[in-house]
């Protein structure tokens, strides 16, 4: 395993005199800052690139940095911190902030004393920052930085704030801060009842300075209150950072504290086959603490075995969205590579059950929810993989004929796959739906199977082409926002269609583009945190309301659709032989195979947020009295099961598709074992880096004399994927010990083991 630590000395801490500050303006040849009558951060401007950029902050109800108050007798949910009733701290409790410049640096000085007799112990108090965090249109999207990484350690805090553009904004504290939040839009809608609906935005983010109940054990513990005459102060910076790897350095001065940079947060398997999750702690003299984790992975074939059975077990169902029937990607791809007649019963009664409830099985017309394109291009997919697995080639007709109607009814003049007017090609993978189609269709060698190739080719290439013309001209169901599914959809759908091209030119154009929309993505993406639970995964915000009914919104990194941006970023890798995109691939992956526990029970995503308060429906024979609705103090029944009061943070939400049989979306996990299957799960990377050292992925490569020797982890591994810099003889010992040797090129190549 391979890390840095970054290391600066610490400098001591003073505390500033409470005072007041009147409308002004601060800056230097770095800074320009407006602050209002409320001492609130009106206009920001950092100066870059021999221009003032702006920093756009809001005006709003979460306009700030301000204080904020939730009394301990509120456990309410944190959005609600901005509303006029918990604006301001009670009597005898002062507070303050102060702006300073520092050189390439915004300080912010925040002050809190408690002048009363009384002990002062909110559920939170703390600073509604007021950095607008909400990307609502194009192009005004590109300068909108969202909150990429927020982290809290025992001794200090660091992260940072990015936008589509690649603009970074680093945020540090050399001072403990006991946790953060998140402020969402809010209207009514949700699929809990009486409970507020979340949106699609984030509006800003919240330092809760001081806080009470359950955090993480990384978190401080004990900053929840202050004792009569008692003073705090905390130190903010804000400071302009040129890419992702000056982020530890910046943020290493910035806190005073070691950072901890993992290259590959994902290790592979040990010898026993036991996966774990391993603390990296680094403790310094100044007292500085930080840590990080470390995950060692099973052998990848022991994830898609138990998604196989957890999608039996979290029941595939008929409904008006394809994630409550996703699962069946894992079960008819793990009998592709691990033979159960038995397993494959259940699975086909129950695909028997579900597919007819949806669709006319003789023509595959749809008979429910025809508007919804992604649960058709999906239940396309599906035919394909069960295709795979059986060698039926009736399968195969009716995915041809999913195919054929998509086309039919949903691509419209300018090559998009449309419902009414929403553009549908970003949402999931409609077009990557009928590659999967076409390149099974490619290997059939009757003529029928072949027109249907080329015709099906030919509407991908015109739905990519579409996408080529930039992301103005994309769109998502819902809230249109800058939203993660539609970028790395949309990435990943262009970046597999070059690969196919034989052209150079042609090949370079659709890259370039797809590279263009990754990099776009970064800022929605866990690329910098040094956890194994969450590197790579994406920051998706709106879902836990959908797929496991619960009240509020919450960040889900990874979930299920973190895997969107995995297919992109392994074709990235695959067309540019960039070993940083293997990297993320790899560590993304093992990130995801993480919802699967230690003891092979399926999870539904992971929640990165330290302490979200919300409600969730429960079965009701788990808890057999009546739910408490936090809105309004009303008890009541949900659609099904009842209502009850949780809070989750830093962890793994469970499925619920096992016992809730209504309308719920938690099956888009099995999107990553989709993925996984595609990948990794019979692949093997050796890359010869620039010193000529070999890293090897899913198997162990080493020189001897003048050959590269390769050992695959698995007997499943069926192909190895060369990055030589020059031409090497190559062995590799496949199943069985069976060795073959091969020349092999410099630059970029596979080899498959062919009997």
């Amino acid at each position: 395993m391979k890390y840095k630590l970054f290391a600066c000395v610490l400098v001591s801490l003073t505390f500033n005199t409470i005072k007041a500050v009147l409308p002004q303006k601060i800056e230097n040849n770095r800074w320009r800052v407006e602050i209002d009558e409320n001492n609130s951060i009106k206009a920001l401007s950092i100066f870059r690139n021999d221009r003032w950029d702006t920093i756009s902050f809001r005006n709003d109800r979460w306009a700030g940095p301000r204080w904020y108050f939730i009394p301990p007798e509120k456990n309410i949910p944190i959005d609600d911190v901005s509303a006029s009733k918990y604006a301001q701290l009670p009597a005898g409790i002062e507070h303050a902030i102060d702006y300073q410049l520092e050189g390439s640096r915004l300080k912010l000085t925040a002050t809190l004393r408690n002048h009363s007799k009384d002990p002062f112990h909110p559920a939170r108090a703390g600073l509604i920052f007021g950095l607008n965090n909400s990307m609502d249109t194009w192009p005004e999207w590109n300068n909108i930085y969202f909150p990429t990484l927020l982290r809290c350690e025992s001794t200090h805090f660091w992260g940072y704030l990015m936008n589509p553009n690649g603009h970074i904004l680093g945020i540090g504290s050399p001072n403990p801060i006991a946790s953060w939040s998140l402020n969402y839009n809010t209207g009514y809608g949700s699929s809990v009842p009486n409970a507020p609906f979340w949106g699609h935005r984030i509006y800003t983010f919240n330092l809760d300075l001081l806080c009470s109940g359950k955090l993480p054990s990384r978190h401080p513990q004990a900053l929840n209150s202050l004792k009569p005459g008692e003073e705090y102060s905390w130190v903010i910076y804000l400071e302009d950072i040129s890419s992702l790897t000056d982020v530890p350095i910046i943020l290493s001065k910035m806190c005073k504290a070691r950072f901890i940079e993992l290259e590959r947060t994902t290790l592979e398997p040990s010898g026993n086959h036991r996966s774990s999750i391993d603390t990296l702690n680094v403790v310094e003299s100044n007292g500085y603490h930080s840590q990080g984790m470390v995950y060692t992975r099973h052998p990848w074939s022991w994830y898609l075995q138990r998604a196989r059975h957890a999608a039996l077990k979290y029941t595939q169902k008929a409904s008006w969205n394809c994630e409550s029937w996703y699962g069946f990607y894992s079960a008819y791809l793990a009998q592709i590579y691990f033979p159960d007649q038995e397993l494959l019963r259940q699975t086909n009664d129950r695909f028997n059950i579900v597919i007819p409830l949806m669709y006319d099985t003789l023509t595959m017309n749809p008979t429910q929810n025809p508007n919804r394109i992604q649960n058709h291009s999906t239940t396309l997919g599906i035919y394909v993989d069960r295709y795979r697995a059986t060698g039926n080639v009736q399968d195969l007709e009716k995915a041809a004929q999913l195919a054929d109607w998509i086309i039919k009814n949903a691509q419209v003049e300018d090559g998009s796959f449309r419902s009414h007017k929403t553009h549908y090609t970003s949402v999931i993978y409609p077009a990557k739906s009928i590659m999967e189609l076409y390149f099974q269709e490619k290997m059939r060698k009757e003529p029928e199977w072949q027109e249907r190739y080329q015709r099906h080719y030919a509407s991908v290439k015109r739905a990519i082409d579409q996408l080529m013309l930039g992301i103005g001209k994309m769109d998502t169901e819902g809230q249109l926002t800058f939203e993660d599914g539609m970028v790395s959809c949309s990435a990943l759908q262009i970046a597999a269609f070059a690969l196919q091209q034989n052209d150079s030119i042609e090949r370079k154009r659709y890259t370039d583009q797809a590279l263009e929309l990754l990099h776009n993505h970064d800022c929605l993406t866990q690329l910098a945190v040094p956890d194994g639970r969450m590197r790579g995964g994406t920051l998706r915000f709106w879902e836990a309301q959908y797929d496991v009914q619960m009240g509020h919104n919450m960040l889900n990194s990874p979930h299920g659709w973190t895997s969107w941006r995995t297919y992109a970023t392994w074709y990235a890798y695959l067309l540019t032989g960039d070993e940083q995109w293997l990297i993320q691939t790899l560590n993304a992956l093992g990130s995801c195979m993480q919802v699967i526990s230690e003891d092979g029970v399926l999870r539904w995503a992971f929640v990165p947020e330290p302490q979200v308060h919300t409600v969730q429906t429960a079965p009701d024979y788990v808890f057999p009295k009546s739910g408490f609705n936090i809105y309004n103090d009303n008890q009541y029944k949900a659609e099904e099961g009842i209502v009850v009061p949780v809070t989750v943070g830093e962890q793994y939400v469970p499925m619920i598709s096992d016992w809730f049989s209504a309308n719920s979306s938690d099956n888009d996990v099995h999107e990553h074992f989709k993925c996984l299957e595609e990948v990794a799960l019979t692949a093997a990377y050796v890359v010869e880096r620039s010193d000529g050292t070999l890293q090897a992925y899913n198997c162990q490569a080493k020189k001897i004399k003048n050959t590269v020797v390769i050992t695959p982890s698995e007997k499943i591994v069926s192909k190895v994927h060369l990055n030589l810099r020059t031409p090497t003889n190559v062995s590799i010992k496949w199943t069985g010990n069976m060795q073959k040797k091969y020349k092999a090129n410099s630059g970029l190549q596979w080899i498959q083991n062919i009997f």
